[in-house]
């Protein structure tokens, strides 16, 4: 992994991470196991929400979402 990558992941880390980070560290995962966890973290949240299959989450398709769940939008209007 380039330092840069780390430098990089390391941003992410808020001050609320740090004790699940100090407690993998203590059950003997070893840095490189922790950055692979910071990644697909990251990844994740780039993903959006699972609900979303990897689409970005677009305003107007939320919209259209909450019409149809509060029923001021169907197929025949």
């Amino acid at each position: 992994m380039d330092v840069r990558d780390r430098v990089r992941l390391d941003a992410t880390v808020t001050e609320a991470d740090w004790p699940l980070v100090q407690r993998l560290w203590r059950l003997g995962l070893d840095n490189g196991h922790v950055y692979a966890l910071l990644r697909l973290r990251l990844a994740v949240r780039q993903r959006g929400a699972p609900a979303l299959g990897g689409l970005v989450d677009d305003p107007r398709a939320r919209f259209a979402r909450w019409l149809v769940a509060q029923g001021r939008l169907s197929e025949g209007a």
